[in-house]
């Protein structure tokens, strides 16, 4: 088996592995993890010893996480759970993680790899385990400073419908449900041409609220009066709504040095192999762009835009540059 398949494969592991705990969890991983105390346990967890052992990781505080942002079991533990499959499987990787920050896999990693333990985590609080949109999201790259097309894996579980979406360089992206075990290629579609007011849109504007920010609101909503932009209060819909031929765009932004781009790293490849593209404000694809630098400064909030085909975008560009 080559490298991409064997990759392709842990990838899909570990996103099961991590629905697995997800799922064992239920609504205990509503819980708000203490800080101190989920750091020292998470160390055990992994396999290395810290302090006097006695963490406990159930304490009701609010944490301020790692990219102070509430820290919640289900965070933490899918997180978790995806590592330790890393280290069950020797793979050598450096871990970028939402809750974890950076994690050393191996001596000499070989691999990059992105997660986000459960991206729309208000989602999760809102609705519970079962139900919602909250997914886990996880891309394994080539080499260990990595630009976006250097993907091999990407992939998202969306917990409650229980349907696994991902995707295989050079291979195509999928949907598996899990409950039927039915696969079945996506793709991103052709049929949007040109922008107007039925296009479907979304964006990511619960991050604009959270940051303080108003990048998208800006940047889009202002120059897209009349139009209807639905927010999916999910960042990975944004992506999986293109890439599954739904939505024609969706709009996103760098997370500047509040946090790291872990959504758009993770579903780069996904978009990408379902026939969809991931650029800039000026249309020019994120493939080039080094995950570590591009949008990780202060105050580097830059637009971002999903797209089903070429002709979308173009079409969107000339109607926000007119």
């Amino acid at each position: 088996m080559d490298e991409v398949s064997l990759i392709s494969c842990l990838g899909r592991e570990s996103l099961i592995s991590s629905h697995a705990t997800y799922n064992a969890l239920g609504v205990r991983g509503k819980a708000l993890a203490y800080r101190a105390c989920y750091e020292d346990y998470v160390l055990r967890t992994l396999g290395f010893t810290s302090g006097d052992g006695t963490g406990a990781l159930s304490l009701p505080v609010v944490s301020t996480g790692d990219f102070k942002d509430q820290s919640l079991l289900a965070d933490i533990e899918s997180e978790v759970a995806i590592i330790n499959l890393f280290r069950a499987s020797r793979l050598p990787v450096r871990v970028f993680s939402e809750e974890l920050g950076e994690t050393l896999v191996g001596s000499i990693p070989q691999f990059f790899a992105v997660i986000d333990g459960l991206d729309g985590t208000s989602h999760f609080v809102k609705h519970g385990p079962f139900e919602g949109k909250q997914v886990t999201m996880l891309g394994i790259y080539s080499g260990v400073n990595p630009s976006y097309d250097d993907y091999l894996f990407s992939g998202a579980i969306q917990h409650a419908s229980r349907k696994l979406f991902y995707s295989v360089k050079g291979s195509g992206a999928y949907v598996e449900d899990l409950r039927t075990g039915y696969v079945q290629r996506i793709f991103a579609s052709d049929d949007f041409e040109c922008l107007d007011e039925k296009t479907p849109l979304s964006a990511d504007l619960g991050f604009d609220s959270w940051a303080g920010i108003t990048v998208l609101q800006d940047y889009f909503l202002s120059k897209l009066e009349g139009f209807k932009v639905v927010d999916p209060q999910v960042s990975a819909c944004n992506y999986l709504g293109v890439a599954l031929g739904v939505n024609a765009l969706g709009f996103e932004c760098t997370r500047g040095d509040k946090k790291m781009n872990l959504e758009t790293a993770a579903a780069y490849g996904l978009v990408k192999e379902a026939g969809g593209l991931v650029v800039d404000s000026q249309g020019g694809s994120l493939g080039s762009r080094n995950f570590l630098e591009f949008g990780h400064g202060p105050g580097e909030h830059f637009p971002i835009i999903i797209g089903a085909n070429p002709k979308i975008v173009r079409s969107l560009l000339d109607t926000l540059n007119a």
